[in-house]
């Protein structure tokens, strides 16, 4: 059950996370950092992980979570894609409306 529904937690947050926030590090870290992180993700969320377990839906969901992890760990590890992307939620934070609260 815990696994199921950090599957389905995680899952939920590709739509909506950033790469930073899906490989669970800070907007400052280094290289050494989002790949430890990476490393560490990528091993609980790899497919091959559940081998030969019945898990209907999940199977799917597992796929699309380390498809999500493996291209925030390329943006993020490349300087050059990593700086533009910094500079998208930049402008996609300055473009948001402020929230009701």
């Amino acid at each position: 059950p815990e696994q199921k529904r950090r599957i389905l937690e995680v899952h939920a947050l590709l739509s909506v996370a950033t790469h930073f926030e899906l490989l669970e590090v800070a907007t400052d870290a280094d290289k050494k950092d989002i790949k430890r992180s990476y490393f560490k993700l990528s091993k609980e969320f790899h497919p091959d992980r559940f081998y030969k377990r019945a898990l209907g839906s999940y199977v799917e969901k597992l796929a699309e979570i380390f498809k999500g992890l493996n291209h925030a760990f390329e943006v993020l590890s490349d300087d050059g894609r990593r700086a533009a992307y910094v500079l998208a939620l930049k402008a996609r934070a300055r473009t948001r409306p402020p929230q009701q609260g």
